[in-house]
């Protein structure tokens, strides 16, 4: 009787043994109940409603999915790109990451080896296939899935009832555009043109998109222009309107057109300043809508908005497009991580996107209500008046022109021609570091 007991004992001390061993497995493949958990990297300003909305719907509904999600995010600018490179050099990845172009991987980590061709995915019929090619691809390998909005800067905008209190008309010159500047200057106790120095990313708006008409100057597009740039058969030096921009952005700031604190003024407080009236313009993107109606939504529908006047030629809309979310090679299954990806840009989960962060999106088959605003620099950019932003289509970095603007605007640089020669000074030594013949 004794023995008896003592072997069913042995026999309930393995069973348990075993239990725990199939659940330590199970835990290893994802989770007790056996669904795969996927870790994905993002930058923290990425993590906005779009994806709260994903996250928690694919969590929710992981059983019927097949997966759940982990996001996990680092901090942006130079800091978070130096642990996304450090990451790819060590092998040290996430399932799934989010990060900028596939030419940026390339440039910044050298990782785009690491990332999964995702071409055979059926999501990817419905998108655009030049849209595509044109930034998602690398060497003939589709690296990443756009995710998140398509956004448009080159625009400033004004509160509405403050324009019809004054008649202002938009403004399709920049000279039109500088006595704006001046009437509200001389006639009103508003601040004519706001800069948010502190937030520095946010000085670029005010003269990057001239290099857009460097472009046309020279016959190309803005691919064109980066591709010469890339390969060292020209310079930024060597785009005349680009300094011009920069030196018109600074006489902004000698004319008393900007308030004095512009240095320490922030994004938020732009967005305050429109929405309160105590500015009349401000230069930047569609990210600008989207905090307004977020914080502000019963002015939404105030805010006006119209394309910052060229000095020569004609006036773009600069279209960012949206961020690429990646398959790595480090990942636990790949096949469950490509059925995230597959599943996330579909019509059904980029409308569940959509329908929490409004905008314009590359998946053909997704509707989203869009403000007046937006809708607006929709329609001139469908017009054809719109180029895509060079500022992420370097091969070698030239370090941050938002920083060198400041660096102008504060006296460290006495001549908007300094702050070129630093970008190819960057450039040409990133380039050799890289071992790019095209730099000896």
């Amino acid at each position: 009787m004794k023995k008896r007991w003592l072997a069913v004992l042995l026999i309930l001390v393995m069973c348990a043994g075993l239990a725990a061993c199939e659940g330590k497995k199970k835990k290893e493949e994802g989770g007790s109940d056996g669904v795969e958990t996927l870790s994905l990297l993002m930058y923290t300003d990425w993590y906005k409603d779009g994806w709260k909305a994903l996250e928690n719907y694919i969590n929710e509904n992981a059983d019927s999915l097949g997966f759940k999600l982990e996001i996990s995010t680092i901090q942006g600018g130079d800091q978070g790109d130096q642990i996304i490179a450090t990451k790819f050099a060590s092998d040290d990845l996430p399932d799934l990451i989010q990060v900028y172009k596939p030419l940026w991987m390339e440039a910044r980590c050298g990782g785009n080896d690491k990332l999964v061709d995702l071409s055979e995915l059926s999501s990817v019929s419905e998108y655009d296939e030049e849209v595509l090619k044109a930034t998602y691809y690398y060497d003939g390998k589709l690296c990443g899935m756009p995710i998140d909005t398509v956004t448009y800067a080159n625009a400033v905008f004004y509160n509405k009832e403050v324009f019809e209190e004054y008649s202002i008309k938009e403004p399709e010159t920049w000279e039109e555009f500088v006595d704006i500047c001046k009437f509200f200057k001389d006639e009103t106790d508003m601040t004519p043109l706001f800069y948010s120095g502190s937030d520095v990313w946010t000085l670029q708006m005010n003269a990057c998109t001239s290099l857009f008409n460097d472009a046309a100057e020279k016959g190309q597009d803005i691919a064109g222009l980066m591709g010469d740039i890339n390969t060292n058969k020209l310079k930024y030096s060597d785009n005349q309107l680009l300094i011009n921009a920069a030196e018109r952005s600074k006489q902004m700031i000698t004319d008393g057109y900007v308030q004095e604190s512009f240095m320490s003024d922030t994004f938020d407080n732009a967005q305050e300043a429109i929405v309160d009236k105590t500015a009349a313009m401000f230069i930047n993107g569609t990210w600008f809508t989207d905090n307004i109606s977020a914080k502000f939504p019963e002015e939404a529908e105030n805010i006006g908005v119209f394309i910052l006047p060229a000095e020569k030629g004609e006036s773009y809309v600069d279209m960012y497009v949206p961020y690429t979310l990646c398959v790595t090679a480090g990942a636990k299954n790949v096949d469950t991580a490509k059925k995230a990806v597959e599943w996330i840009t579909s019509q059904e989960a980029q409308q569940i996107y959509a329908d929490a962060q409004p905008g314009i999106y590359l998946n053909k088959n997704v509707s989203s209500e869009l403000i007046p605003a937006v809708k607006e620099l929709k329609d001139i950019a469908d017009s054809g008046r719109v180029m895509a932003n060079w500022l992420e289509s370097n091969l070698y970095s030239f370090g941050n022109f938002g920083v060198y603007l400041a660096d102008y605007y504060t006296g460290n640089y006495t001549e908007a021609a300094q702050i070129t020669q630093e970008m190819d000074d960057e450039t040409g030594r990133n380039a050799e570091a890289a071992g790019d013949s095209n730099w000896k």
